[in-house]
C-alpha cells in the first residue's frame, strides 16, 4: 500500500517538519510519483518498529501470545511429570469444557 504525505501525518499523527527529518535520519526515501511524495508501508512500518512500536496486525499478536503461554505450560508441565506435554494434553482434553483456548490441531473432535 502506498500513502500520501498528508495520510503519513494522519496515521502518525506527527507534523511535516517531523515527517521531513525522520525522513532525512532515518532514511526513508520517499518515491516521487508524479509530482506528489508517497510512501511505502514496508517504509512506514520499518520506521515504527525502529521506534519499538509492534506493527503486527492483532490476530498476529494474539496467536504469538497464545503459542508462548503454551510454551510456558509444557515447560511446566515437564517440570512436574515425566511426559509433561502429554500429560497437559490429557488434562486439557479432559476438561475441554472449562479451557478458554485449546490448540486445534492438536486436539481435533470427531465429528458426527
Amino acid at each position: 500500500m502506498i500513502y500520501s504525505s498528508k495520510e503519513v501525518l494522519k496515521l502518525l499523527k506527527i507534523s511535516k517538519p517531523t515527517l521531513y527529518k525522520l525522513c532525512r535520519e532515518k532514511g526513508i526515501k520517499p518515491n516521487l510519483i508524479g509530482r506528489r511524495y508517497r510512501y511505502t508501508e514496508f517504509d512506514l512500518k520499518r520506521l515504527l518498529s525502529n521506534q519499538g512500536i509492534d506493527t503486527r496486525d492483532l490476530e498476529t499478536k494474539f496467536v504469538g501470545l497464545v503459542n508462548s503461554i503454551w510454551l510456558i505450560l509444557v515447560e511446566y508441565a515437564n517440570c512436574l511429570w515425566e511426559n509433561g506435554e502429554d500429560k497437559l494434553k490429557e488434562i486439557m482434553i479432559k476438561n475441554k469444557d472449562n479451557v478458554f483456548f485449546m490448540n486445534t490441531t492438536t486436539f481435533r473432535e470427531k465429528r458426527k
